[in-house]
């Protein structure tokens, strides 16, 4: 009897010790499933101190590692290296997106065609690394007046590209009216000596049946209106 009551006292103390480690190995495992299918940051339960409560730390603080490296891979592939704005590829993916909705709510979608005025002579006078620099500032002036459901991308060179969902041609003179003061009024003397910055734009609005390139093609040739007419004007 004492041996038998022994056992089975021992094998209730091995079931319960069990119990106690499946319950945190299963957060574990579940934690290590959810982010490999849906990369979530983990978030494991702190109150355990013993070699359980160890493994919870280091693996938290792995999966949150490998979540910081993976975001900061994915920004590196869709942003522009030199601006910071969106690359070409990336506006492409999301553009098809935003005219789709567009066509299925029939909303209003314009999008913005940007050109640096004689970006090549400011290259050629003061040097490229000067261009860069006036490139990026741009850049930071395009994102200042641009909303935040608007989608601002570099193309390559000196082109940008702004496309602003639910927004009419109107609303959309007006944002772009602003960015053309903004850049016109910006002090550039203190990289560009004696210099101006302007751009010049080109709007189209979306229509029925449309496709990004239909659009871009529009509105790129709006654009060369602006600079055929003068240059710094929509």
């Amino acid at each position: 009897s004492i041996v038998l009551i022994t056992a089975l006292l021992g094998s209730a103390s091995t079931v319960v010790a069990l119990i106690a480690y499946a319950e945190p190995v299963n957060a574990i495992s579940k934690a290590v499933q959810n982010f490999a299918y849906s990369n979530h940051e983990p978030d494991l339960p702190d109150n355990y101190n013993d070699e359980i409560g160890e493994l919870m730390a280091n693996t938290q603080g792995a999966l949150k590692k490998l979540h910081s490296m993976l975001h900061n891979m994915h920004e590196l592939s869709i942003r522009d290296e030199l601006t910071g704005l969106y690359n070409r590829r990336f506006f492409s993916e999301q553009a098809e997106m935003l005219l789709i909705r567009t066509m299925r709510y029939e909303e209003p979608l314009t999008l913005i065609f940007v050109d640096i005025d004689n970006f090549k002579s400011i290259n050629d006078q003061f040097s490229h690394q000067v261009g860069d620099h006036a490139l990026r500032q741009i850049a930071n002036i395009m994102t200042d007046t641009a909303r935040g459901s608007d989608l601002t991308a570099r193309l390559g060179g000196d082109e940008f590209v702004i496309l602003l969902p639910n927004t009419s041609m109107v609303k959309a003179r007006q944002i772009s009216e602003r960015l053309r003061n903004s850049m016109e009024r910006y002090d550039w003397t203190s990289l560009l000596p004696n210099s101006d910055i302007t751009i010049s734009i080109g709007m189209a609005e979306a229509q029925e049946y449309d496709t990004i390139e239909k659009l871009m093609d529009r509105a790129d040739k709006n654009l060369y209106r602006a600079k055929k007419g003068g240059r710094n004007q929509i």
